[in-house]
């Protein structure tokens, strides 16, 4: 799976948090966690943080993402560690 760079599309001025930070749509913020956790180039789970710095959303959006993740079945989280699921490893195999 390719990673998704999700701060190349301006969102509408319309759409922001409580903070003024503008929201970006889930399935872009979901696409690109999965492209981050399939991705061969990190050992072992990813926090949180480290996920919000790669993605550049706010908690409030990657957090939602991964609850949606989750409950797809896409991931594992553990406290603030994410992994993605043998399932959706899997899957990105067969993707070859």
């Amino acid at each position: 799976m390719q990673r998704q760079p999700i701060d190349s599309e301006p969102c509408s001025e319309a759409a922001t948090d409580d903070a003024g930070q503008p929201h970006i749509d889930h399935p872009v913020v979901e696409a690109a966690l999965m492209g981050l956790l399939l991705s061969g180039g990190h050992e072992g789970p990813w926090t949180r943080a480290e996920l919000e710095l790669e993605v550049s959303a706010t908690p409030l959006d990657v957090g939602d993402a991964l609850a949606a993740l989750h409950g797809s079945g896409l991931v594992h989280v553990q406290g603030e560690l994410v992994i993605a699921s043998r399932a959706a490893r899997r899957m990105d195999e067969l993707e070859l």
